[in-house]
């Protein structure tokens, strides 16, 4: 099985972050190990998974200040 990272930033995006997860679900992920971070780098509007996410296994990353892509 082939092992897949894919990072996400969010910067202030919530809805948009949200968007993109659900999208990422509908990848067709035969013979694939997929994990998903989000790296939300020192949003105002800090960025939160839901329920749903965590159960799946996404991770939170949080920076405490942006550093840019």
């Amino acid at each position: 099985m082939t092992k897949i990272g894919i990072v996400t930033v969010d910067y202030n995006s919530g809805k948009e972050t949200h968007d993109c997860l659900a999208s990422l679900e509908k990848l067709k992920k035969d013979g694939l190990d997929i994990f998903i971070i989000v790296l939300d780098n020192a949003s105002k509007e800090k960025f939160v998974l839901t329920e749903e996410e965590k159960k799946k296994g996404i991770v939170l990353i949080r920076n405490e200040m942006n550093t840019g892509f």
